[in-house]
């Protein structure tokens, strides 16, 4: 496995607030992030200097967009589709480490000082490439608050848009659900098999449709707006969001 992400060096937030550089220089320096085997490594793109930062444990390795953090996804019986993941927040330079507990599938909010995921709350079931078992989602800062934002259910998650959560549902195909810091949870009129993503700053989704895809305006409410085409005559493969 390979893992690829330019990230700066810092400290982790006090506050909940913006991550602060842990030293000017270290900071000042472009760096690439990856993972070789279960080694994980920091290239200088400066000057090139390759260092070793750590050796992580068999899991998949989730890292934060714009902070130096990654999400681990673990399990004791050290296997991808577990019945028991255990899920940890690592920041590599200083060593840290968040204990989330259960969970799994983690998702960065934008701007990297929260993670949202899946919090088994009974056994789960696997098969082959497969579980199934009722979840919770939950939204973890870097500053140590957790909240559950949904209670059980059988919950996918799709996308962040700016601070909302956008998912799945498997009880219901027709329509995504979108969950922010506050207030009640919103439906949006279009199926989550047909939502590609969401843009960073939560002010565009794009939506696939039968001969192409669109951008559509996305209100505070989970209101859609209005609509420009993005492809026509083919399909979206994966992609990126530009920050």
């Amino acid at each position: 496995m390979l893992l690829v992400v330019s990230l700066p060096a810092c400290s982790p937030p006090s506050d909940g607030g913006e991550a602060a550089p842990a030293d000017k220089s270290v900071a000042e320096a472009r760096s690439l992030l990856y993972q070789r085997g279960s080694q994980l490594h920091r290239l200088n793109l400066d000057t090139g200097a390759d260092r070793v930062v750590t050796t992580l444990p068999s899991a998949e390795v989730h890292a934060s967009p714009t902070s130096s953090w990654l999400a681990l996804v673990g399990s004791p019986e050290g296997v991808d589709f577990a019945t028991r993941p255990r899920l940890s927040l690592l920041q590599p330079d200083s060593g840290r480490r968040l204990p989330l507990g259960p969970g799994l599938a983690p998702l960065w909010r934008p701007d990297g000082n929260a993670v949202a995921y899946l919090r088994p709350v009974e056994e789960r079931r696997c098969e082959v490439e497969s579980c199934s078992g009722r979840v919770a989602v939950v939204i973890a800062s870097l500053s140590g608050a957790i909240q559950t934002v949904m209670g059980p259910g059988h919950w996918t998650l799709l996308s962040w848009a700016g601070s909302d959560l956008l998912l799945g549902n498997l009880e219901d195909s027709r329509r995504v659900t979108m969950v922010g810091p506050q207030g009640p949870p919103q439906k949006l009129s279009v199926p989550p098999a047909k939502l590609w993503g969401a843009s960073p700053d939560g002010r565009w989704v794009v939506v696939a449709r039968r001969r192409g895809a669109e951008y559509v305006a996305l209100g505070p409410e989970g209101e859609l707006g209005r609509r420009r085409t993005l492809v026509t005559g083919g399909r979206l493969a994966e992609g990126a969001w530009s920050p």
